[in-house]
């Protein structure tokens, strides 16, 4: 089941698609951590000022097949989406990454005020290494978002007057 939207015809769609990886042993002996730099602060979507961004789905794979992830996680890794330049989180929660999904719904919808400013994500948890992952030196999750970008200035203009210019805090809880 997913939830349908009307959106103007003229929005424009960005696929994304980004690869986490966590290596054995580095930071944590015996374990595949994607907690590290390199997986903080990625970019995902350059977001452009005056623009409504609706984050759609969320689709998700592996490296390894997901009954070894399932069989390895020690802490459920995590993604945290929030805006590049203010650190502000897009979710009140973050999205587990519990098994691998294709075109899970995810809605948040954005209103984007400023320059050069980007979606991105982070990603947390931790890894066991099994009987079945013993040769394999990282793991890697392939993460991919629907993002339909939305520049119908009526659409915005109604957007903004039912939602605010704060829109986007129904999923930051605030």
């Amino acid at each position: 089941m997913s939830i349908s939207y009307t959106i103007p015809h003229s929005s424009f769609y960005h696929p994304t698609s980004n690869i986490f990886t966590a290596v054995f042993n580095a930071p944590t002996p015996g374990k595949y951590n994607f907690d590290i730099p390199a997986n903080k602060n990625v970019p995902i979507l350059e977001l452009t000022p005056g623009s409504v961004y609706l984050i759609e789905r969320i689709s998700l794979a592996g490296s390894i097949p997901q009954e070894n992830y399932l069989s390895s996680i020690f802490t459920i890794p995590i993604i945290r989406l929030k805006r590049g330049k203010s650190q502000e989180i897009i979710y009140k929660r973050d999205i587990p990454i519990v098994n691998y999904i294709d075109n899970q719904d995810i809605v948040a919808w954005i209103y984007s005020q400023k320059s050069k400013d980007w979606l991105t994500a982070d990603i947390y948890g931790i890894l066991n290494q099994i009987a079945e992952t013993v040769e394999i030196t990282e793991i890697k999750l392939n993460i991919n978002f629907s993002i339909y970008q939305i520049r119908d200035q009526q659409f915005i203009n109604k957007f903004l007057g039912t939602i605010g210019e704060n829109a986007g805090n129904q999923v930051t809880g605030r």
